[in-house]
């Protein structure tokens, strides 16, 4: 992959840069992931839809923590943790 970057806003409203992969997995959970008003998905979903195998996808979800675009929630019990995407309304 090459050192592509993007750039997305956060939670706060600051510009932050994405890697290649953190788009990647951006976009996912923007494309395939919309639920009850807002963008989440599981881990095992993401790593399908981008290809990223799953020890690669848990860090760079934690990347995209670290840089306030997402955050990670269990939202049922028992379902998993799910990654979403904070967003401006």
């Amino acid at each position: 992959m090459t050192n592509n970057y993007d750039e997305v806003t956060n939670v706060f409203g600051s510009t932050v840069s994405l890697t290649e992969m953190e788009l990647s997995v951006y976009n996912s959970i923007k494309l395939e992931g919309e639920m009850e008003g807002c963008h989440a998905d599981c881990a095992e979903n993401i790593s399908y839809n981008t290809g990223i195998p799953m020890k690669k996808i848990r860090g760079v979800i934690s990347s995209l923590v670290q840089k306030e675009v997402a955050y990670v929630d269990e939202l049922a019990a028992g379902c998993g943790d799910t990654v979403i995407l904070f967003e401006k309304k």
